[in-house]
């Protein structure tokens, strides 16, 4: 158990350098039930009840605490090109990378969007990553390959999946 809340702690310094978010996502990994009932309302609008397993809890947490500090984006899956250029725009801009409108083609779904992304963002090493939460919606996040990378590998070993958005 002390050594899968290493690795939750390990993702979660990949992910942010925000000392608050990883502090309470600290306390969620240490007791999820605790979290889950501070954090009711945010489980019941996913449709979550209290008899889910921790490590969903777990998951899920990393994902709302990163949302609220716009780290990440939630995309329903038919999200249309505007509001997915709208979104990811900031995230984009904190990377100091460059998002172009006629890149993207309007019909196009998210994860063929990514994969336009990546190959233009190829040269700083820069790509959409994606968090997978077992839903018909897209978290997703900049981030680099190599960091993605370290990602995938450490979610393994927990039982969860992130990857390239372009894959999902």
């Amino acid at each position: 158990e002390q050594q899968n809340i290493a690795i939750y702690q390990e993702i979660i310094q990949l992910l942010t350098d925000d000392s608050e978010v990883q502090s309470r996502l600290t306390s969620c990994f240490e007791s999820p039930k605790a979290y889950f009932k501070q954090y009711a309302d945010r489980y019941d609008e996913r449709g979550i009840s209290e008899e889910v397993d921790e490590a969903t809890i777990k998951w899920l947490a990393i994902v709302d605490e990163l949302l609220a500090v716009n780290t990440v984006i939630e995309l329903d899956w038919k999200t249309d090109k505007e509001e997915f250029l709208y979104q990811l725009e900031p995230l984009a801009a904190k990377h100091s990378l460059d998002l172009e409108e006629n890149w993207l083609k309007e019909e196009a779904d998210i994860p063929a969007r990514c994969n336009i992304l990546d190959e233009k963002w190829t040269g700083q090493d820069f790509c959409v990553a994606c968090m997978d939460i077992d839903s018909d919606s897209y978290v997703l996040f900049i981030c680099k390959r190599d960091i993605l990378e370290k990602l995938v590998t450490l979610s393994h070993t927990i039982n969860q999946r992130f990857g390239y958005a372009k894959n999902m």
